[in-house]
């Protein structure tokens, strides 16, 4: 499957289907996504980023292998669709490639979470729906030992959700899901890692108080905010 740099493309590509890949012109970027994960590659970034640059389109490879896992992991989580963060993950790598010549060495993983943020809030702008934050109760319900109850809990998890707004949902992703520290997120958003952390009690209160309004309670079992 082919990105194309002058347009976007609407194939799918599977997750987890083989080593990433990067062929062709500089004007064509083919990627396919690892099943066994990301793996850890030492290099130097900045020299991969500038070879990109120059033309070197194989430079690319290891730091789409470096992202791509994190990457569709937090598209999943912000647009709660599998095929829509796949789709998404393809589009923000073309962006990212597109945006190289005006990238100036800031954090470079700072860099594509911006681009990744940017582009979730445009397709849930389009979308007009509010994200899909399922998978994280989920996970908290098998701590508790409740999955058993989750089916019935899917319609009393969302009621907890609805009303977070797209920045609200955004930031319980990078930090609780992501585990991303506030510096980091302090440059992924744009904010000072003092609103970066206001903002995130803010959501936390915004739970606890849905929580105790309906009892603090979900799949049976007493859902906790940490």
């Amino acid at each position: 499957m082919h990105f194309l740099a002058n347009k976007s493309t609407k194939k799918k590509f599977g997750p987890r289907t083989g080593l990433c890949h990067i062929i062709g012109t500089p004007a064509v970027i083919h990627v396919k996504i690892s099943e066994r994960g990301s793996k850890s590659v030492e290099y130097n970034e900045r020299e991969l980023i500038d070879k990109v640059r120059q033309g070197d389109l194989a430079s690319f490879e290891p730091i789409i292998r470096t992202y791509q896992n994190r990457l569709f992991s937090f598209c999943c989580y912000m647009l709660g669709d599998r095929q829509e963060a796949e789709d998404a993950v393809q589009e923000i790598y073309v962006k990212a490639y597109r945006g190289l010549a005006a990238y100036r060495h800031e954090f470079f993983m700072a860099w594509l979470y911006k681009i990744a943020a940017n582009h979730c809030r445009t397709v849930l702008g389009r979308r007009k729906r509010w994200l899909n934050l399922l998978p994280l109760l989920r996970a908290e319900s098998r701590e508790h030992n409740t999955e058993h109850t989750y089916a019935g809990g899917m319609e009393a998890a969302m009621q907890l959700l609805d009303g977070l707004s797209a920045a609200d949902k955004e930031i319980l992703i990078l930090r609780v899901v992501e585990d991303q520290p506030f510096e980091n997120i302090s440059r992924i958003l744009e904010i000072t890692s003092a609103a970066a952390r206001k903002r995130f009690e803010r959501v936390k209160t915004k739970l606890k108080k849905k929580l105790s309004e309906g009892g603090g309670s979900l799949y049976g079992t007493r859902c906790e905010v940490e």
